[in-house]
C-alpha cells in the first residue's frame, strides 16, 4: 500500500471519528446578524394583564404606524425571559426603528422600556479595497470620513498572507449614506479612485459571554461568570479588580479567549466551516442575509477601458490574416448592435400592429356577445311569461274538461274566455283558441273524430300548395283501443299522431309508414 493511499485513509478515518458540531451551532453560524429589540415591562406590573407576544407586537406596530413610523411587520416575535424580543430582517426597517424616538411608552396601560441595540451589525459594514500600503492609517481614516460622515470603527484588515495593497473595513451608521456609497461603487483616497464593496462576514462563532468558552450561548451556560481578560471569577457583591493579564478560556494560554492565535479556536473555525459547507451542499442549511434593494448595474467607461492596439514591429507575411485592432472591432460591434436594435424595433412595431388588430376583433366579438346576451334575456322573459300562462291554462281549463260530462263541457270554454280576457289576448288569438276548444269538445271517440275530419277532402294533385293535415288521437290503453286506432289509420289520409301509455307494445301490429317515439329512460317498445 502506497504512502499517499495510507495518508488519505487516515484523513478519512479522522473525519469519521471526530465529533461533529451540533446543528444549532451551524444554524447560528449562517444566521442574519441584525440585532433584536427588547421590551421590558415594569416590575410592579400584573403578569396576567401583560398581553401575549403576538398581541403586544401588533399593538407596538400599530402605535408606531400611527406616529408616522412606517415599517413592515416584525419577523421575529418571542420572549427572552421576562423581556419581549422583537426583530426585523430588513435593513431599512432596522435603521428606522433604531433612529426613531416614537416608540410607545405603554401597552394596555402598562409602562414599558424599549432597549435598542448598542452596536452596529456587520451587515452595515463596507470595505475599501486595494489601498496602497504606503498610505498611513490615520490618513486613510480621515479620507474616508471626509466622504462618509457616519463612518466609524475604521480598521485595516489583517490577512494571513502577504499582499501588495491593504483593505480597510468600516461601519456606516446612516443607511442613506450606506446605499449612496454602494451605488457610487468607488471612493477617492488621496489621488486614487478605489473600489468599495460590502463586507461579507464569515461564519458566526457560538460562544458564551458568561464563561467565554465556545460551543454554547449565555442562556445555556451553567458556569459562574468569568472576567473576559484575566478569566477570574466575578462576584456580584464584591467589585472585580482585573489584573489585565490575558488568559484564554479554551487553552489557558496567555492570550484572550477569542483571540485568532488560539489553536483550539482555529481548529473550531476550520471544523465549523467544513460542517457548514457540507450542510449547505446537502440542502440542510441556507445562508440568509438581511434584505435590501439590489443596486442597478451601471456601465462606466473607466471600468471597461478600450484595449490599446499592439504593434510589435514584426514583418508581415504574405497571405496571413492579421487580427483586427480594437478600434475596428469596436466599430463592427457598434454597427452590429445598431442593426440588431433596428431589427428589434421593427419586430416590436409589427407586434404592436398585430395586437391592435386582435384587440379590434375582440371588441367586435364582445359587442356581438352582448347583443346575443340581450336577445337571450328577452327570449327568456317571453318564455317565462308564456310558461306561466300555459301553467294556469293546464291547471284551470284542462282538468275541468277531463272531469266534466258532455253536457257540462261548455263551462270550461267560458272559463277559458275569462282567462284569455284576463291575460289580454288579442281578439284574433281568442278566436283561434275558441276554434281549438270547439274541435276538442265536439267528441272524444273515433266516430266523432271521423265526422270532424271526414269533412276535409283530399286536395287535388294539381294544386301546388297544400295544407298539412295532422290528427292527434289519444288512445287510453292499447289493449282496448288498438283496432279503433288502426281503423283510423286506414280511413283517414292524413298525418296521425297516436299518444298512448308508456310501456305499450306497438311492435305487435303492422302499420304502414309507422314511426315509434318513446319517452327517454323507458322501454324502447313503449309509445
Amino acid at each position: 500500500m502506497s504512502s499517499d493511499v495510507r495518508q488519505h485513509q487516515e484523513i478519512n478515518q479522522d473525519n469519521t471519528n471526530r465529533k461533529r458540531i451540533s446543528f444549532n451551532q451551524l444554524k447560528h453560524a449562517v444566521s442574519s446578524n441584525l440585532p433584536c429589540f427588547f421590551i421590558e415591562f415594569t416590575s410592579d406590573a400584573n403578569r396576567n394583564s401583560i398581553p401575549t407576544a403576538l398581541h403586544a407586537s401588533d399593538l407596538i406596530l400599530k402605535e408606531l404606524q400611527t406616529n408616522g413610523v412606517l415599517i413592515n411587520r416584525f419577523t421575529l416575535v418571542g420572549w427572552a425571559g421576562k423581556k419581549l424580543k422583537l426583530g426585523v430582517n430588513n435593513k431599512e426597517d432596522y435603521v428606522t426603528l433604531v433612529s426613531s424616538d416614537k416608540w410607545p411608552t405603554k401597552i394596555n396601560g402598562i409602562d414599558i422600556v424599549v432597549v435598542k441595540p448598542k452596536y452596529i451589525p456587520d451587515s452595515f459594514a463596507l470595505v475599501v479595497r486595494y489601498i496602497p500600503r504606503e498610505l498611513d492609517e490615520n490618513f486613510v481614516s480621515n479620507e474616508i470620513q471626509r466622504t462618509i460622515a457616519s463612518a466609524d470603527r475604521i480598521k485595516r484588515i489583517h490577512y494571513s498572507y502577504q499582499r501588495r495593497t491593504d483593505d480597510y473595513r468600516f461601519e456606516v451608521k446612516d443607511y442613506r449614506e450606506y446605499n449612496a456609497v454602494l451605488q457610487l461603487g468607488r471612493i477617492a483616497i488621496g489621488h486614487s479612485w478605489l473600489s468599495i464593496t460590502k463586507f461579507y462576514p464569515g461564519n458566526r462563532l457560538t460562544y458564551c459571554t458568561k464563561c467565554w468558552r465556545i460551543g454554547h450561548l449565555r442562556n445555556k451556560c451553567s458556569s459562574e461568570s468569568k472576567c473576559r481578560i484575566c478569566y477570574e471569577s466575578l462576584n456580584v457583591n464584591t467589585p472585580h479588580m482585573c489584573k489585565n493579564v490575558p488568559k484564554c478560556a479554551q487553552c489557558d494560554g496567555d492570550h484572550h479567549s477569542l483571540d485568532s492565535q488560539c489553536q483550539v479556536l482555529k481548529e473550531y473555525k476550520d471544523q465549523l466551516k467544513e460542517d457548514v459547507e457540507d450542510a449547505i451542499q446537502k440542502g440542510l442549511l441556507q445562508r440568509f442575509s438581511p434584505q435590501e434593494k439590489a443596486p442597478t448595474f451601471e456601465r462606466r467607461e473607466q471600468d471597461f477601458p478600450p484595449l490599446a492596439a499592439s504593434d510589435n514591429h514584426s514583418n508581415k507575411k504574405w497571405n496571413t490574416a492579421l487580427p483586427r485592432t480594437t478600434v475596428e472591432s469596436n466599430d463592427l460591434r457598434a454597427s452590429y448592435t445598431d442593426k440588431t436594435i433596428e431589427s428589434i424595433n421593427d419586430n416590436l412595431t409589427k407586434l404592436i400592429d398585430s395586437n391592435k388588430r386582435l384587440e379590434n376583433k375582440v371588441d367586435l366579438v364582445s359587442s356581438s356577445i352582448k347583443t346575443v346576451t340581450l336577445d337571450i334575456q328577452l327570449h327568456q322573459a317571453v318564455l317565462a311569461d308564456t310558461i306561466n300562462i300555459m301553467k294556469d291554462f293546464m291547471q284551470y281549463v284542462i282538468p275541468a274538461s277531463l272531469t266534466a260530462s258532455k253536457v257540462e263541457r261548455s263551462s270550461p270554454i267560458d272559463e277559458a274566455m275569462h282567462r284569455l280576457k284576463t291575460w289580454n289576448f288579442a281578439p284574433k288569438d281568442q278566436k283561434l283558441v275558441l276554434s281549438l276548444l270547439d274541435e276538442w269538445y265536439t267528441g272524444r271517440i273515433l266516430n266523432t273524430v271521423l265526422e270532424q275530419w271526414g269533412n276535409v277532402g283530399i286536395a287535388p294533385s294539381q294544386i301546388q300548395k297544400e295544407h298539412i293535415k295532422i290528427l292527434c288521437y289519444n288512445v287510453e290503453g292499447w289493449g282496448t283501443s288498438a283496432l279503433e286506432a288502426i281503423d283510423l289509420v286506414y280511413q283517414i289520409q292524413a298525418s296521425i299522431g297516436i299518444f298512448t301509455e308508456v310501456g305499450e307494445l306497438w311492435n305487435m301490429s303492422r302499420l304502414p309508414h309507422f314511426n315509434t317515439f318513446y319517452q327517454k329512460r323507458t322501454n324502447k317498445n313503449g309509445g
